[in-house]
């Protein structure tokens, strides 16, 4: 028997930690990628948005191509929301099938998926998806 599956090699939480940065007084985590550096301003701007500071929140930039077991993480720090932007949620190891920019829970957490920084700040229809996410997502 044969299966046609691929495996990915993960990274453990503290071999990721140091691309962390922030205070998580709220118990959030923004993901994006680290080509995305040049957006920090605009993510600053939603995060300010959604009535959250930078002490509020955690970001974590990842390359295109990592794979992060990313649960355990949010386990061990008290993470109830996870923005992920720019990455396949597959390559954090999390398993769904979910539309963009709509919020859903797993195992107690809540999600919301959206495109790249990079696009969303250039894009008006991609802004505008992503506050409807991000009001859902923490009623604001």
């Amino acid at each position: 028997m044969q299966f046609n599956h691929t495996i990915y090699t993960v990274q453990e939480s503290e071999k990721f930690a140091k691309n962390i940065v922030g205070s998580n007084q709220k118990g959030v985590l923004f993901v994006y990628l680290l080509n995305d550096k040049d957006h920090l301003d605009f993510l600053y701007k939603i995060i300010s948005a959604i009535n959250f500071t930078k002490d509020d929140v955690l970001l974590m930039h990842c390359q295109e191509n990592t794979n992060i077991h990313l649960i355990p993480y949010l386990k061990e720090n008290e993470i109830s929301s996870v923005v992920i932007l720019g990455m396949d949620p597959i390559k954090l190891c999390i398993n769904v099938e979910s539309n963009m920019y709509n919020p859903f829970t797993i195992n107690g957490i809540q999600f919301l998926i959206g495109d790249a920084l990079s696009s969303i700040a250039t894009q008006k229809e991609l802004k505008k998806n992503l506050w409807i996410g991000l009001k859902e997502l923490f009623g604001v």
